[in-house]
């Protein structure tokens, strides 16, 4: 799980940076796998890990950084982030780690019709 104080700091600089966040969260990813944290950005408050969360966290060695309700503006910056986490693990371990990854959760797993809509009406 991530500490208090990543999970202040990145809020922090989510909050920091306009909307225009073009290559600044996959540049910081890439530097998160460079110093050995996988990271993947969650929608959600976080609360309670089930067993194949922790199961997953364990084995693939991934922090999950629940940030709560975010702007739709700001998703599509937690989406560059999370991208280059994804593309990481599957180079890693191909696509087996996606069967016990919260993808519900992840910001850029799945399509997200809340923030196509939000990218058509902008």
């Amino acid at each position: 799980h991530v500490s208090a104080q990543e999970q202040y700091s990145f809020y922090q600089r989510l909050h920091a940076n306009d909307s225009s966040c073009k290559g600044y969260y996959s540049g910081l990813a890439k530097n998160e796998i460079a110093e050995g944290n996988l990271i993947l950005l969650e929608r959600g408050s976080g609360q309670g890990w089930s067993k194949k969360d922790i199961l997953f966290i364990k084995k693939y060695k991934v922090k999950y950084l629940s940030l709560g309700c975010i702007t739709p503006d700001r998703q599509s910056c937690l989406i560059e982030h999370n991208k280059v986490v994804i593309n990481y693990l599957d180079s890693a371990y191909g696509a087996k780690w996606r069967k016990l990854a919260d993808t519900f959760n992840i910001f850029g797993f799945n399509y997200d019709p809340l923030l196509e809509q939000y990218r058509k009406y902008k």
